[in-house]
């Protein structure tokens, strides 16, 4: 496909699904979680940690922003959305830039559909709540931090641990992501053979301050089992199981972990003979990482098991994990290429009319009080 086609395709696509979200913020009603965090933090006003009651459903972003747009707009469904639905452009432009690096073009078509139109992830850009915006930011962050371990450059580095330090604002489920680039960034920046002051400014300033503000505010909440809906059940029984029902209806945990485990091995069998080695590896570490610390934290801390909404950044993970490794087996062997081209479109099969995000929350004509909401 001619690069401008491929272009107008995906502008195309990002722009009716930019309307059906628009749309869908509009007309839903409220759910619980978001009637009640609008009452207790966006009415008030109050919603820093210092100040705020302190609760998991402060996702605090996504307060302040929507604090915002509730003084200037009202109080209507869209304009309390508005922030999740404005954070849908900036997924969709960085859907695009990060499968670039993709030699094949159907694979890049498949990889940015799947990150565009996954419904499980899809409807969370029409809620106020701080999911769909950490998502936009993780995708801003991991584009750059692999933009920077490339060329080492200085624009890459700030706006890597910045979307880093804000995703993690919207939502605290990115710490662990986020504190993962900061230390690749560190480590490329160390890598420099000249020592560049404004680098490690940038580190201290914009990655590890704004991380250890929001680590200490994760932990006063763990201390109050308030941190995220989570489960006790383990990474495969409750992570990945979790992930499996609802991105692809899957009911039996074994191949809910086999599909989120198949890109780790996919990546591993392509990374010494892939162009986009440095890609590869960066992704594999996020996401092995990620399991990795849910485990310590878990077994050393009682910290639940991320499950659901709280565990979707690792959905688009998975995607670019299958689609990168897919492009790589794809130029070593032809028959390996079929399997490939399947895998990135594989993961959102779910149709949109049967996804089911607001089952998580219930209606806001249920509310009747500032509840605890996770």
């Amino acid at each position: 496909m001619p690069p401008r086609a491929e272009r107008l395709l995906h502008l195309v696509i990002a722009i009716a699904a930019g309307a059906w979200l628009v749309l869908r913020a509009a007309c839903v009603p409220l759910t619980h979680d978001e009637a009640a965090t609008f009452q207790t933090y966006v009415l008030t006003g109050v919603y820093l940690p210092w100040q705020a009651h302190l609760d998991a459903g402060n996702h605090l972003l996504a307060s302040a922003a929507t604090r915002i747009s509730y003084l200037l707009f009202g109080d209507g469904p869209l304009a309390l959305r508005l922030f999740s639905v404005l954070a849908f452009g900036l997924w969709a432009w960085y859907a695009w830039r990060i499968t670039r690096g993709m030699a094949s073009a159907a694979l890049r078509i498949a990889a940015s559909c799947a990150l565009l139109l996954t419904p499980f992830v899809f409807e969370f850009f029409a809620l106020f709540r701080g999911y769909g915006p950490a998502l936009a930011f993780l995708l801003m962050a991991l584009h750059h931090a692999m933009a920077y371990w490339h060329r080492a450059q200085r624009i890459d580095l700030l706006l890597a641990l910045l979307a880093a330090s804000i995703a993690t604002a919207a939502s605290l489920n990115m710490l662990v992501i986020g504190a993962m680039l900061f230390g690749m960034a560190a480590l490329r920046t160390g890598m420099s053979r000249q020592r560049d002051a404004v680098a490690w400014a940038t580190l201290v300033l914009v990655g590890a301050l704004p991380l250890v503000a929001l680590a200490q505010y994760g932990a006063e909440l763990a201390a109050q089992d308030l941190l995220y809906y989570g489960s006790a059940d383990g990474i495969v029984h409750g992570t990945l199981a979790s992930l499996g029902a609802w991105v692809m209806g899957l009911r039996w945990p074994l191949a809910s972990a086999a599909l989120f485990v198949l890109p780790l091995l996919l990546a591993a069998f392509s990374l010494r003979s892939s162009p986009n080695r440095h890609v590869l590896a960066m992704l594999m570490l996020l996401f092995a990482g990620e399991l990795l610390a849910r485990w310590v934290l878990a077994t050393g801390r009682g910290v639940l098991y991320p499950t659901d909404r709280t565990a979707m950044h690792l959905v688009p993970l998975a995607i670019l994990l299958f689609a990168y490794a897919a492009d790589s087996a794809r130029s070593r062997d032809h028959a390996r290429s079929c399997c490939g081209h399947a895998c990135p479109i594989a993961v959102p099969r779910v149709a949109p009319h049967e996804s089911r995000s607001h089952e998580f929350l219930a209606r806001a004509g249920d509310y009747q009080e500032p509840v605890r909401c996770r």
